[in-house]
C-alpha cells in the first residue's frame, strides 16, 4: 500500500475492508479507490476513509454486501470509513462530465 496519511489502526481498518470487500464483490467489482483528504493530508481529526467502489452492476445484494463488511470492519477497528459505490456506467458518466468528484479521484485518489 503507498504511503498514506492513516494511523496504524486506519490502516488495518482500510486493508480489511479492501480485502474483505475484493472476496464479497468478486467478479462485480472493477475499482476500489481511496481519496479524500486522508490521502492528500488535508485531513482533521474527525476525518472519515473516503472509498471509491466502481462495479459492474450496482444493485440491493452489491449494497448489502458492502453493509455487511463495512459494519464489521468498522466495529473491530472503531473506524470511520465512507463508501460511495458506483457502477461502471456512473463513474464513466463523472469521467464524461469531468465532474468534481471525477477530477478529484482522477487527482488523489489510489487504488487500492
Amino acid at each position: 500500500m503507498p504511503v498514506l496519511f492513516l494511523n496504524s489502526i486506519e490502516e488495518k481498518a482500510l486493508q480489511e475492508f479492501t480485502s474483505r470487500i475484493k472476496i464479497a464483490l468478486a467478479d462485480n467489482l472493477r475499482d476500489i479507490k481511496f481519496f479524500g483528504s486522508k490521502s492528500t493530508g488535508k485531513f482533521r481529526d474527525e476525518s472519515d476513509l473516503d472509498v471509491l467502489i466502481v462495479v459492474n452492476q450496482r444493485n440491493e445484494e452489491v449494497f448489502d454486501a458492502i453493509s455487511d463488511v463495512l459494519l464489521d470492519v468498522e466495529l473491530k477497528y472503531n473506524s470511520k470509513i465512507s463508501p460511495i459505490v458506483l457502477s461502471v456506467g456512473e463513474f464513466m458518466k463523472n469521467a464524461e462530465c469531468q465532474t468534481l468528484f471525477y477530477r478529484e479521484i482522477a487527482r488523489d485518489g489510489v487504488t487500492l
